[in-house]
């Protein structure tokens, strides 16, 4: 089952067994980790992956839809929506391969699927949670409209360590999408 989005670069489209060598390359970017949960990604997991979204569908309660970022057919990254309190609230995370990064690729992947949650899926309100030195995911999260909600402090236990966690929020209300819908 295919439930792609399309913006005017980039497709967002069902993971295939083609993007598992991709998928684990930029997974395991130290760039890349530094900002994540893992400390490395394997082969193995990347084919679970794959096969879990081979039937997910996006609105699920309780669980997470990943979509491939494609430009052009090559897979520069991914990025989920996981949807909780019956389909009125969800969060969104996002990874960018570092080459694809800087032209404006996870602004129109995020407005995509955002359109989607607050469009057809009639979200109420969708949140992200980032590490608080990722100034990156930060300025996207405010272009897009997200607003900061606080800083958890040691709530996370990443990479052998406690970390802060900063939460980022979107209502539907504030939401307006780059693509004028």
């Amino acid at each position: 089952m295919s439930f792609e989005l399309r913006g005017e670069r980039v497709l967002l489209r069902a993971l295939a067994s083609d993007d598992i060598p991709t998928l684990v390359a930029y997974r395991n970017d130290p760039s890349v980790v530094r900002f994540q949960s893992w400390s490395s990604y394997s082969e193995e997991r990347a084919r679970e992956l794959v096969s879990e979204m081979a039937s997910s569908v996006p609105g699920r309660d309780g669980a997470w839809h990943q979509w491939g970022i494609s430009l052009d057919g090559e897979l520069v990254g991914d990025i989920g929506l996981r949807t909780f309190d019956e389909a009125r609230q969800g969060e969104i995370g996002f990874t960018l391969s570092p080459h694809a990064r800087g032209r404006g690729l996870a602004f129109e992947a995020c407005g995509l699927v955002l359109a989607h949650a607050f469009g057809k899926l009639r979200f109420h309100r969708v949140i992200a949670s980032i590490d608080p030195l990722n100034a990156p995911a930060a300025s996207l999260l405010g272009r897009l409209g997200f607003r900061r909600e606080g800083l958890e402090r040691a709530s996370v236990f990443v990479h052998g360590a406690w970390a802060d966690d900063e939460r980022w929020a979107l209502l539907a209300e504030g939401f307006h999408s780059p693509r004028g819908e």
